[in-house]
Parts: C-alpha cells; structure tokens; sequence
C-alpha cells in the first residue's frame, strides 16, 4: 500500500490526536463518576450500619 500523501497524513495525525483527547475525557469522567458512586455507597453504608449498631442497644 502506497504512503499516504502528506495533506492527508496530517489529518489522519490530527484524528488520531482528537481520539485520544476525547478518550481521556472519558476515563476521566469514568474515574470521578466510579469515585462519586463509591463515596455515596460509602456514606450509605456507614448511615446503615449506624442504625444497625443503635438498634442492637
């Protein structure tokens, strides 16, 4: 297969370049939802376990 011309493997290097931005985003989006989402577990189980131990007065 032929090199591609040059105009076009500029853009094909900016693709690459936007995917991968867009890619990070996501991670990171994914990071600090998964993060938000094991706080809020967390504090739901520290409520119920609270009550839990009041009740077993």
């Amino acid at each position: 297969m032929p090199a591609p011309a040059p105009k076009y493997y500029i853009k094909l290097m900016d693709t690459d370049e936007e995917i991968a931005v867009m890619l990070a985003r996501e991670k990171d989006a994914a990071i600090r939802l998964a993060a938000a989402v094991g706080a809020s577990a967390h504090g739901v189980g520290c409520v119920t376990s609270n009550l839990a131990s009041r009740n077993s007065h």
